[in-house]
């Protein structure tokens, strides 16, 4: 029964969350958009991000690209690379953290859509005072969270447009979805060249 109740609900709401707007990101595309980061960054009123990535995309060197974009335009940074497949509430709080620790005011992902859904938890958990796991489920956001950036490295999970972020709670065993339309990102930027 509680199963029902709770498939009903989901329903429901998602059904009603297609009336509420959501926010649409700034779609910046194109060979080299990538280079576009610091200028977004300004029309955010952000000065120090931080990049969530993964080591596969460090050890590629795509994240050096940016992070030399970010230097030569004079931003100061931080990096996150440890997001790892089908990311867990602890893979979130330590990005939180690390942004915490280095005062950053921005999130940039870079990667596929666990990046992506990862930052999109971490720029929510940085405005927000309860703990993350508390994201799960509808409409949990009381407000925009910090200004975050997308640039997809994959095709296939849309991530960059959507409301919805699915993180693994491993104290539950389960993956969890947290839903709202604050969720998407300001810009995401579409560089087939990545």
């Amino acid at each position: 029964m509680k199963h029902v109740v709770r498939w009903m609900y989901f329903n429901l709401a998602g059904r009603a969350l297609t009336i509420v707007p959501q926010k649409v990101p700034t779609l910046l595309t194109g060979p080299g958009s990538l280079k576009l980061v610091p200028s977004e960054l300004k029309t955010l009123g952000a000065s120090k991000p931080l990049i969530i990535t993964d080591a596969t995309l460090v050890k590629a060197g795509l994240s050096a690209k940016l992070e030399e974009i970010l230097s030569g335009a004079g931003f100061a940074y931080s990096v996150y690379d440890g997001v790892l497949p089908d990311p867990s509430f602890d893979i979130c709080s330590q990005a939180l953290g690390v942004l915490k620790s280095s005062s950053c005011d921005s999130v940039i992902a870079l990667g596929g859509g666990s990046v992506i859904d990862t930052a999109k938890i971490v720029r929510m958990g940085a405005t927000h005072s309860k703990p993350l796991e508390r994201f799960s489920g509808l409409l949990t956001c009381r407000n925009s969270g910090l200004p975050f950036i997308a640039v997809p490295t994959t095709a296939g999970t849309g991530s960059e447009a959507t409301a919805a972020a699915v993180i693994t709670d491993l104290k539950r065993h389960r993956k969890i979805t947290a839903l709202d339309p604050k969720m998407p990102p300001n810009t995401a930027i579409l560089d087939p060249v990545l």
